[in-house]
């Protein structure tokens, strides 16, 4: 009995450790495809199943939306899964507008005027 549990925890150890992994290996991605010099910050990154496929799931914020080009060369530096094919990447985007008593700033230091 005392095998078989210390079975079952080594496998779910094993296995949060991969997933947690994989998960800063995809946060990498998004901030190297995705990064602060444009305005982007990456906010949440979350990992789901949907049949067989693993759907990443990141939330950025910025000035600009991001293009589908930029998400597909994202999607296509995303890690190899060990179980199975290539995760499927969505991002949901959140316009962001820097506001300083003097208007409506272009950059995160426009506040000089």
């Amino acid at each position: 009995m005392l095998a078989i549990l210390a079975a079952t925890f080594g496998f779910q150890l094993h296995s949060a450790i991969r997933t947690s992994l994989f998960e800063g290996e995809v946060r990498a991605v998004l901030r190297r495809n995705f990064p602060d010099v444009f305005g982007f910050q990456l906010v949440e990154v979350r990992l789901a199943k949907d049949g067989g496929a693993t759907i990443v799931r990141a939330v950025l914020r910025g000035p600009k939306t991001p293009t589908a080009e930029a998400v597909a060369a994202a999607q296509a530096e995303l890690p190899l899964l060990p179980d199975g094919p290539t995760a499927r990447l969505r991002v949901r985007f959140v316009e962001t507008v820097i506001m300083t008593p003097h208007g409506q700033a272009m950059d995160s230091g426009g506040d000089e005027q």
